[in-house]
């Protein structure tokens, strides 16, 4: 079995590593056409990522291993899109959470025990976030949209929108709940945004606030243990 890598930056140097171990893989040539599996990592590629000649001429067999699904692709060619795979979605937001307490005890100066946080969203990474902060002892308050039959206390966000904010936020959903008007009564708490291109906060760049934009955490503070998360999602493909 031949596998091509995108690329081997972040992450993917080690996936590429493990791989190599036991299989044929080199970086990913397009002038190749044999390869069995394609793995393009966790950075997303858009349709213009490939030449379209070269996905003409590529054997429909190929499988490409990726996070994003690309529907071009996808009309011709066995997709394995990492964001359907739940297990591998729930260990990656595990790992995210390491690196929110690395954020934290990086730039926190108080114990974590002395600490109120606000988690806003309470989706995987949400969860695995306030789950590893508990054991920590430190307290969080979870904001979401709509609230539902959760398993601990949540608070709906008009509601929270009124109370005065912990000194730390982490924002989770892609959606800011946060306008001009909550700013101006917050007393400017510090915004950790790990939310997929930063969407989460745009509207508040502007207002002379702190916000940590913490773009992929497990490649800062976890890159081996992400690595072999991914590795094992791939190993799935290639069984």
């Amino acid at each position: 079995m031949k596998i091509g890598f995108m690329h081997k930056e972040g992450r993917m140097k080690y996936v590429y590593e493990m791989a190599e171990r036991e299989h044929d893989v080199e970086l990913f040539d397009n002038e190749c056409f044999d390869y069995d599996v394609i793995v393009m990592g966790m950075s997303y590629f858009d349709e213009q990522s490939f030449d379209k000649e070269y996905l003409e001429m590529a054997q429909a067999s190929i499988i490409f291993v990726c996070y994003d699904a690309i529907e071009l692709m996808k009309e011709r060619f066995q997709v394995v899109c990492l964001k359907d795979s739940e297990d591998f979605l729930v260990k990656n937001a595990r790992i995210t959470a390491w690196g929110i307490l690395g954020i934290l005890l990086d730039s926190c100066e108080e114990c974590l025990s002395e600490l109120m946080i606000d988690v806003v969203g309470y989706g995987r990474c949400g969860k695995a976030i306030v789950q590893l902060l508990d054991v920590l002892g430190v307290q969080c308050r979870v904001i979401v949209k709509e609230v539902k039959g959760y398993t601990r206390e949540v608070m709906h966000f008009e509601e929270y929108l009124f109370k005065k904010p912990a000194k730390w936020i982490i924002q989770t959903a892609d959606t800011c709940i946060f306008d001009h008007d909550w700013v101006l009564r917050s007393g400017k708490p510090i915004i950790i945004d790990i939310t997929s291109k930063f969407v989460g906060t745009k509207n508040l760049q502007d207002e002379d606030i702190k916000i940590h934009y913490a773009k992929a955490l497990p490649d800062q503070y976890c890159i081996k243990s992400s690595a072999k998360t991914y590795y094992e999602a791939l190993l799935e493909v290639l069984v």
